[in-house]
């Protein structure tokens, strides 16, 4: 398992918080992971098996492509 910090911004550069993050995971287990509301720093963590790639969802929406784990994401709305 492998720790990862999703951080969300506005465009101001000032933190999300409630915004919903998931992961979708594709490899051995392939699907979506539950997901979680970032908090008031605008930060969800998530642990994450580390083998295959996944993408990153905000409030629905595909924010990170597919690719491999990172350890720490900065997503901007």
């Amino acid at each position: 398992m492998r720790n990862v910090l999703v951080r969300v911004y506005d465009s101001g550069g000032r933190p999300v918080s409630g915004a919903r993050v998931a992961f979708g995971t594709f490899g051995i287990n392939s699907g979506v992971l539950p997901a979680k509301y970032t908090d008031s720093n605008g930060q969800a963590e998530f642990d994450v098996d580390d083998y295959g790639d996944i993408n990153v969802y905000v409030n629905g929406q595909e924010k990170i492509e597919r690719g491999p784990i990172r350890g720490q994401y900065r997503i901007e709305m």
